[in-house]
């Protein structure tokens, strides 16, 4: 949330910590320090570890009805009440993760107080290290018998074989996983030339997106869009490509990218700033039709949010 001072930095430094240990375990981790959540129209995808504050209920990228956790997935939400219902799922965060997807979740039946909340950081690096679910979740816990409940197989164990292993095994039954695997083994000792190779062997989306993070090809993010898989993982491919573009003094090309996002996102939330960004796009393209189109858009936009 980015709170600088007082007793409330301790859960930013959960967080902080709980970032630390994905990113060194080699999964693509993003750490936001807005004081407000993501929201609804974030192009968060993909999501395998979550760990956040600090809402009722459960909001965001989670909101959207589409939005699926991957097979596994462990998410935590920091509230008081996080779990004051674990069976509904629109109330608080408990049933609303697990509705969603996620396999193991934990929260609050009632207040707790900060300091006897669940140490996030803690939790994801024991659950890192191998252990099962249930001893993270007591490694974690700075008292017990308190507010804290858990929820999931008390024995899961998802990282309990080496990467390298999993690498394996996934090959070996011919998994498409395996892309998010070797994802992983490149950020963690492979970089460029093994993301490039595997990129191609397994013409992974997933695999040519991180090229092109890696290094600002455009090529790399034309081969990771996808326009009929997942709309938001195509939002995010679409805007660091649009980037590129505009870095190489092409914002024609960048513009064509907007005017699709555009179409696509047309009555959604995030439907004014994607025409702000095309206005201007146009406006560099010296293409003033389309600027003035765009315009009247961002208008009734405006208009209609009095």
């Amino acid at each position: 949330r980015g709170i600088q001072d007082g007793g409330f930095r301790l859960g930013d430094e959960w967080l902080r910590e709980a970032y630390r240990q994905v990113r060194a375990a080699g999964y693509e981790c993003e750490l936001d320090e807005q004081p407000t959540v993501f929201d609804e129209d974030y192009p968060m995808t993909d999501v395998a570890l979550y760990a956040g504050w600090y809402e009722q209920h459960m909001t965001g990228p989670f909101h959207r009805g589409a939005f699926r956790f991957q097979p596994g997935a462990v998410a935590y939400h920091i509230h008081s009440f996080s779990a004051a219902s674990v069976r509904s799922r629109t109330a608080y965060w408990v049933g609303p993760l697990l509705d969603k997807g996620a396999a193991a979740t934990m929260g609050c039946v009632f207040e707790p107080y900060l300091a006897m909340t669940p140490q996030v950081g803690l939790f994801f690096r024991r659950l890192l290290d191998g252990k099962m679910f249930v001893e993270a979740g007591y490694y974690s816990q700075p008292v017990l018998s308190w507010q804290t409940t858990f929820v999931g197989d008390p024995l899961y164990r998802p990282f309990a074989v080496s990467l390298d292993e999993q690498i394996r095994r996934l090959e070996a039954d011919g998994r498409p996983e395996v892309e998010w695997a070797w994802l992983r083994k490149v950020n963690l000792d492979g970089g460029e030339k093994l993301c490039r190779e595997k990129a191609a062997a397994l013409q992974s989306a997933v695999l040519y997106e991180k090229l092109g993070d890696l290094t600002g090809e455009a090529d790399a993010y034309r081969r990771a869009l996808q326009p009929t898989g997942d709309p938001y993982r195509h939002l995010r491919v679409a805007t660091k490509l649009a980037a590129v573009y505009v870095r190489q003094r092409q914002p024609r090309q960048a513009l064509a990218l907007y005017e699709s996002l555009t179409t696509v996102f047309a009555t959604r939330k995030n439907a004014l700033a994607l025409n702000r960004k095309a206005h201007e796009l146009a406006i560099a393209a010296g293409d003033l039709d389309k600027a003035a189109l765009f315009r009247a858009r961002i208008e009734e936009w405006e208009r209609s949010a009095k």
